[in-house]
């Protein structure tokens, strides 16, 4: 014969651990939401079907979408790609991430065309999103804006070819040095002064070339400034 009195305790006590976890889970969703809003990259996650069920502000800013005009949207209609040089469409990592259940990334080249047709370049990922039985609930994309890092790399290009045109082209010899010693590059004056020509230096150390009463003081050349104890150093030596 059951006790009927101690019903209404237990009853109570299940009701006590049910809000705590109710409570629990509440906290765990502000606390992904909260990171989700943090992050710098923009962040959009997608049901298995390609619809989309969140995005942070990253996310709204790149795409020109707001999240609740985008919420239940085909992630193609907010997330519109095309190849830079073809203007051909590229398809959604997220696509290939649903179809084969694995990480992929962007190929190179990828604009993304905001929703006032403003043009970005972006790089991104695409990963599954699993549940606790290793299910595939839909898939999570984390992209970049890439406008900065392609004006940095031009610069960069800019330089780099600033540099070859002076080294290259400069009336007197040049040659760059590895720390052993190598010559790992040289310009048409410096091959001209000895006779070789810039792919056979390319294949000798300086010591090869150096007169041996002089190779002491190169040696030491070299190792001063790789030590730090020098920024430059000036002699006078004979090549052969």
């Amino acid at each position: 014969m059951s006790d009927a009195t101690g019903e209404p305790d237990r009853l109570v006590r299940e009701n006590e651990t049910l809000r705590s976890r109710v409570t629990a889970l509440e906290a765990e969703a502000e606390r992904f939401k909260t990171t989700l809003q943090s992050i710098g990259d923009a962040v959009i996650s997608v049901d298995t079907g390609g619809n989309i069920r969140q995005m942070n502000p990253v996310a709204q800013t790149l795409t020109g979408w707001g999240e609740p005009a985008a919420l239940g949207q085909p992630l193609a209609r907010v997330l519109r790609i095309v190849n830079e040089e073809t203007r051909a469409e590229v398809e959604s990592p997220v696509e290939r991430v649903l179809r084969e259940g694995v990480v992929v990334g962007l190929a190179n080249h990828t604009l993304l065309i905001a929703k006032d047709g403003k043009e970005r370049p972006i790089a991104d990922s695409g990963a599954p999103i699993h549940n606790a039985k290793g299910e595939t609930t839909g898939a999570v994309l984390v992209f970049r804006d890439q406008t900065e890092d392609r004006c940095a790399e031009k610069k960069v290009r800019a330089a780099e070819e600033r540099f070859r045109t002076f080294f290259d082209n400069a009336p007197i010899g040049k040659c760059m040095t590895a720390p052993d010693g190598r010559l790992l590059r040289v310009n048409a004056a410096f091959g001209a002064m000895l006779g070789y020509s810039i792919e056979e230096l390319q294949t000798l150390s300086f010591a090869s070339i150096t007169h041996p009463d002089d190779i002491a003081e190169s040696q030491e050349c070299v190792r001063a400034l790789l030590a730090g104890e020098r920024d430059t150093w000036a002699m006078e030596k004979r090549y052969i």
